[in-house]
């Protein structure tokens, strides 16, 4: 499995309030994803073939004092697809374009 990974982290501090923002762009050749059967009663690895994701995440947090800080997070995710053909149950399936996981055509 070939991984074209590439990442930009920005963090810092100001006082009692922190804060980072990721912009990150995956680019695989041939992912391996989990596929669920019968509503998620039970799964296996499927070959998803060539598939790029890409989006930011942002994130922050404020120190309360006394040993306490509350934080939180927001993944935005534009991008997600299939490149390519993939094989499920011994079929071929049309899926390029797709969104993976969870696969929305």
């Amino acid at each position: 499995m070939m991984l074209e990974a590439k990442r930009y982290v920005h963090r810092g501090r100001r006082g009692a309030v922190g804060y980072e923002v990721t912009w990150f762009r995956l680019n695989f050749d041939n992912q391996l994803v989990q596929a669920s059967q019968a509503g998620g009663a039970s799964s296996q690895l499927t070959n998803a073939g060539k598939t790029l994701k890409e989006g930011v995440e942002v994130g922050g947090d404020i120190d309360l004092g006394g040993g306490f800080s509350v934080g939180g997070n927001y993944t935005r995710l534009p991008t997600a697809r299939l490149q390519s053909m993939r094989i499920v149950a011994a079929q071929t399936a049309g899926a390029t374009g797709c969104r993976t996981p969870p696969r929305i055509c």
